[in-house]
């Protein structure tokens, strides 16, 4: 029988052109994740168009914004590891979005 264990998905609404410390915030986390040694899952993803409340639209068609390409992290964490993790992210993704929904993980042999 699968163990369910209690995890969090933190997401986090950014863009290729965001910057921590002068680094991409994407990296900037996976970088934090792994320095901490944080028992996680992390993955990011490019998306291929977006909107934001400013009214402006990025899409792969406008060259121009082409930098500023809509990025989702997916971070899947231990219910315990949440507050050792999450003001960091707070720091790091200062002007984007961040989300935090309970998850079942199933584990499987």
């Amino acid at each position: 029988m699968n163990d369910a264990l209690r995890y969090k998905l933190i997401k986090i609404f950014t863009n290729e052109g965001d910057r921590y410390h002068g680094h991409p915030v994407h990296e900037a986390i996976i970088k934090y994740l792994s320095s901490h040694k944080c028992h996680c899952h992390c993955t990011v993803s490019r998306c291929i168009a977006g909107y934001n409340e400013k009214g402006e639209i990025f899409d792969r068609k406008i060259l121009t914004l082409s930098t500023k390409m809509p990025l989702i992290i997916h971070i899947i964490t231990p219910e315990s590891e949440l507050q050792k993790i999450q003001q960091e992210l707070t720091m790091i993704v200062n002007n984007s979005y961040m989300t935090v929904e309970d998850i079942q993980v199933i584990k499987t042999p």
